[in-house]
């Protein structure tokens, strides 16, 4: 994992080969749809909140209404093993290991 823009945009890259357990492939696109879901707040997930800082969450948790949007929008699929996040802040959690 790797940040720019004063810890706000990360790059992390999955390391190829990973399966789920039915044998799918573990992909960026995978970890994204994962994070969407877990991000939307009428899902009412336990672990939304942890999802946050990532850009485009308050339009999926809005104070009132419905959310505007399913997607965060901070989320990228550079390639099938490398996603980009881009946070609102930068965030103790996301640090290079």
């Amino acid at each position: 994992m790797t940040a720019a823009d004063g810890g706000t945009v990360w790059t992390i890259k999955i390391k190829p080969g990973w399966t789920f357990h039915n044998g799918e492939p573990v992909t960026a696109q995978s970890y994204i749809d994962a994070w969407n879901k877990t991000a939307y707040g009428p899902n009412a997930w336990a672990d939304n909140g942890e999802l946050s800082d990532v850009v485009g969450y308050p339009a999926l948790n809005p104070a009132s209404g419905k959310p505007t949007t399913k997607v965060l929008s901070g989320l990228k699929a550079l390639n099938a093993t490398t996603i980009q996040v881009r946070l609102i802040h930068p965030h103790s959690q996301f640090r290079s290991s």
